[in-house]
């Protein structure tokens, strides 16, 4: 279970940009009724003979401690999962 996983929310109203640092596991969920455009930039090529990462389960369970950079949020602590 992952318990320092922060959500960022953006939308057609929230249009910005994201970066993830190194190191941090990362994942994404696109939910609308509308075709969505994600234009995703890496700075290093995944390496497929040498991955040199952790992968998980898209289903497993964890835990936000911030949504939307707000700690206070009424979710945050509590379990979520991506379906």
């Amino acid at each position: 279970m992952w318990r320092h996983m922060i959500e960022v929310v953006l939308s057609e109203n929230k249009m910005q940009i994201l970066t993830i640092p190194g190191r941090n596991l990362h994942g994404y969920v696109a939910i609308s009724n509308k075709p969505v455009l994600l234009v995703y930039f890496v700075d290093v090529l995944y390496d497929y003979k040498n991955p040199g990462k952790v992968r998980k389960p898209y289903n497993e369970e964890i835990i936000p401690i911030a949504i939307n950079g707000k700690f206070d949020d009424p979710r945050c602590g509590k379990p979520w999962r991506w379906r």
